[in-house]
């Protein structure tokens, strides 16, 4: 398993994750029970998102995909 992703909290990580589950990508969350054992500091490099090595360079090339798309109009 290969580090894709160091998210800033869980909502951060769960969203890379699913962007990647919905491109057909297995990726798994690692550290998110760490978070409530850090205290009052926030923590650094806790929470992380994994894929298998062999999906890494697809996983990439899913969040930049992501990442430069357009975002959807608001609802009126």
């Amino acid at each position: 398993m290969k580090v894709i992703h160091r998210a800033k909290n869980l909502v951060d990580a769960q969203l890379v994750r699913d962007v990647l589950i919905d491109f057909g990508i297995s990726a798994r969350i690692t550290g998110e029970y760490l978070w409530g054992a850090v205290g009052e500091l926030p923590p650094t490099d806790v929470i992380r998102v994994i894929v298998d090595e062999e999906r890494f360079q697809d996983a990439q090339r899913a969040l930049t995909e992501w990442h430069n798309s357009e975002p959807l109009d608001e609802p009126r």
